[in-house]
């Protein structure tokens, strides 16, 4: 198996969902809004029973509010597959295979997905994602299955895609697509996405416009960002493009990365002055910038102390529900920090040896709605920090049946039942938070 921790696990609709452990999240209605066009692909039953609690172990189903403190550990067992050691990429020679199952935790739970790829003789690939989904970790359902496929001229364009990862937002999860390359353009209203409000039943839509690497969901929405610009969505079925070519934007250059949180939407990219010519022509420097926006609608651009000019590429991305970090990298150092509350005024932070937005990409960094996220420190891997509003690191004391760090193999998940991790021998490990003093 391999885990990841969902982008974006932010909420405000969420909030309520991980402390009273029931969802408060508005159920999509797919139906409604795919327009233009349907979404290719198809969406199967589950088949399989519920998977049983092998231990007398109980996990909690709701973490604890409060500001946490430390870890305690409790190891267990499952007879789920999901868990099986030793689990992972399986392909022959033809590439059909499967991914082997790959876990995330968000505010409602866990998700599995495994992605079986059948090839014709045509050399034709099929991707069926089985999905699985559970409130506590240890006990499993079988969801929806999903296949995703193109509409119109580009049906197979998705048939050998499978998931490139999930992200929750107001309405819910998406589970997206990476970029495809296909011969000829792909239209904007023939990217499909898959759309759950529960972790259990999936709806396939087609997402005018959000031809994307990734989907950031947060607070205020999802966000994409890809060649084909920049969308955002309040319930991941309708999606809007954001006009780039307003006075905003003006001298923009390109755009890098998206984010959402409880304040709006951030973009972060590069400009070129009021001097420039346009793309890459002028003699005023490429600077790297930042745009708000409370609702993808308007946008404005913020001051950026001290940039560096140049060549230098602006990330951006969010720690928990309200504090964003903006970094900018030169030849793939980080060069510059800046932290926001609001998404609009930043301020200049020592850079240290710490790539936020790094540690977020690699799933390092773990967040649910109404908590501070934690990260697994790379300078240490069996340091488990809590990371304040003021990105200020606190190492939270582990105890209990606390894992052997060097045989789990892949990241720690983060839910309801607070923190899992798996070994290579089986072992199942639950980090519930510990609060108070």
């Amino acid at each position: 198996m391999r885990f990841k921790a969902i982008s974006g696990l932010v909420a405000a609709a969420a909030i309520a969902a991980i402390v009273s452990g029931c969802s408060a999240m508005a159920t999509p209605n797919p139906a409604a809004s795919q327009a233009p066009g349907s979404a290719g692909g198809t969406i199967g039953p589950s088949s399989r029973a519920p998977s049983p609690n092998p231990t007398e172990f109980a996990p909690a189903t709701t973490l604890p509010g409060g500001p946490w403190t430390g870890i305690e550990w409790t190891r267990t067992a499952s007879s789920s597959p999901i868990w099986a050691p030793n689990e992972g990429e399986s392909f022959d020679a033809n590439g059909g295979g499967d991914t082997g199952w790959i876990v995330y935790g968000w505010s409602g739970g866990y998700v599995a997905f495994d992605t079986m790829t059948t090839v014709a003789a045509d050399g034709t690939a099929t991707n069926v994602t089985a999905t699985e989904h559970s409130l506590d970790g240890l006990r499993w359902q079988a969801g929806d299955s999903i296949t995703f496929g193109g509409v119109g001229d580009t049906k197979t364009a998705f048939d050998g895609a499978d998931i490139a990862g999930v992200t929750e937002g107001p309405a819910g999860l998406i589970a997206y697509l990476g970029e495809v390359v296909v011969c000829g353009n792909v239209s904007r209203e023939e990217w499909p996405l898959a759309v759950s409000p529960d972790g259990a039943s999936w709806h396939l839509v087609v997402a005018g416009g959000a031809s994307s690497q990734e989907i950031v969901g947060g607070g205020a929405g999802y966000i994409a960002v890809g060649t084909g610009g920049v969308s955002t969505s309040g319930n991941g079925i309708d999606w809007h493009a954001v006009n780039l070519k307003t006075a905003a934007f003006k001298g923009l250059d390109g755009v890098d990365e998206g984010t959402s949180f409880d304040g709006g939407f951030v973009i972060s990219g590069e400009a070129y002055g009021p001097m420039s010519q346009g793309c890459g022509a002028g003699p005023t420097p490429l600077t790297p910038a930042l745009w708000w926006s409370a609702d993808g609608a308007s946008w404005t651009r913020d001051p950026v102390p001290n940039p560096l000019t140049g060549s230098a590429v602006m990330g951006v991305c969010r720690l928990g529900d309200r504090t964003l970090v903006a970094t900018e990298s030169q030849n793939g150092d980080v060069m510059r920090i800046w932290s926001s509350t609001d998404g609009r005024s930043w301020a200049a932070m020592p850079v240290g040896n710490r790539d936020w937005c790094a540690l977020a990409d690699e799933r390092q960094l773990l967040a649910v709605s109404g908590h501070d996220p934690v990260f697994f420190n790379p300078d240490n891997p069996t340091e488990i920090d809590l990371v304040g509003a003021d990105l200020k690191v606190t190492v939270l004391p582990q105890s209990g049946d606390i894992p052997d760090w060097d045989s789990v193999g892949a990241p720690v998940v983060l839910g309801p039942a607070g923190l899992i991790a798996a070994d290579d021998s089986g072992n199942l490990f639950f980090g519930s938070p510990v609060t108070g003093s």
